[in-house]
């Protein structure tokens, strides 16, 4: 990911509108899309390493490994900014 952000370099005469305004619309519209698909993906992976760790408890000789597994994701899920 990189560190600079889009919004820095954002030229709303390079994007073919005549209104600034309508520009800028689009630019966060565009922005807020693409968090929303973002958003969707970390919550279909999440479902997906829930589904994993219950089915690695479910089999018992992995049950330590799932528990760690589970207490490092959780704390992670609680450190998002």
């Amino acid at each position: 990911m990189s560190d600079k952000l889009r919004s820095d370099s954002f030229r709303w005469q390079d994007t073919g509108w005549d209104d600034p305004l309508a520009a800028w619309s689009e630019f966060a519209r565009n922005l807020e899309l693409e968090l929303l698909q973002a958003n969707e993906r970390i919550k279909r992976l999440e479902s997906i390493i829930i589904r994993a760790a219950n089915q690695c408890f479910c089999d018992g000789s992995d049950g330590r490994t799932a528990a760690l597994m589970l207490k490092i994701l959780e704390a992670a899920k609680e450190a998002k900014p």
